[in-house]
């Protein structure tokens, strides 16, 4: 649950950032966000202590996963769960950033991204279910 949320019961676009931030970390642990039957207990204080994904990376992934896929997934998602609802991104980076439109290195200042003007493109969602 987002900070600003859990202290106020405000919920903004930023609090569903958050969120997705929390489910890329599952989705890279295989852990719940809150474990008390595992260590680390709490995937978002974790993250936010570490500057890499190794130690969290879910153990039946190990041999099966693209190393720097996972660290872009990282990155975003500590980007994701900042405390200040001001700092996190908006969702149209997120999307940008995990396509691999934004490098790991300029993940840290959403400003310096270039965005096509208004109008001239749109992101695609792809359904590989049809």
């Amino acid at each position: 649950m987002a900070p600003e949320y859990a202290s106020s019961g405000t919920f903004t676009e930023k609090s569903d950032v958050y969120s997705f931030g929390v489910i890329l970390l599952e989705l890279i642990s295989g852990q719940r966000p809150l474990d008390a039957t595992r260590c680390p207990i709490d995937i978002v204080k974790w993250a936010v202590q570490h500057d890499d994904c190794d130690g969290l990376v879910d153990p039946r992934l190990r041999m099966n996963y693209i190393v720097d896929e996972t660290n872009r997934m990282f990155a975003c998602a500590k980007r994701c769960v900042r405390n200040s609802d001001q700092s996190r991104p908006q969702m149209t980076w997120v999307v940008r950033f995990l396509e691999g439109n934004v490098s790991l290195h300029d993940h840290l200042n959403e400003e310096s991204v270039p965005w096509p003007s208004r109008g001239s493109g749109s992101i695609e969602i792809h359904d590989s279910s049809q």
